[in-house]
């Protein structure tokens, strides 16, 4: 036993270093073969001053950012998921409590 450990060790670590060398070295040998795409029509970008005040008049209300610019929808569909989505969260939460961890006193020696 022995005699086999340092062996088995020198075939390990000449292994990983073949495989180190073939990750490196063998898979970028050939050069890929370049395409060029046209770039597909992209959705109008939002300014960058351009934003949307949250709470206030837009409580309660859904921004929408699937065209590229916030846009505030208040529908029926909305309010029922907002409401929905309250509820969830006050139910969740009416259970939890915080408190301050006791603290523990040591025995005098």
């Amino acid at each position: 036993m022995k005699r086999l450990m340092p062996w088995l060790i020198i075939v390990l670590l000449a292994g990983v270093f073949v495989w180190v060398c073939w990750r490196r070295f063998g898979t970028h040998s050939a050069p890929a073969a370049t395409v060029t795409a046209q770039p597909a029509a992209v959705a109008p970008q939002a300014k960058p001053n351009e934003h949307v005040d949250l709470g206030g008049p837009n409580e309660r209300k859904t921004i929408d950012y699937s065209s590229g610019r916030p846009v505030v929808k208040d529908t029926a569909a909305d309010q029922a998921a907002v409401a929905a989505a309250v509820k969830d969260m006050e139910a969740a939460a009416e259970s939890v409590t915080f408190e301050a961890p006791k603290k523990k006193t040591e025995p005098k020696k």
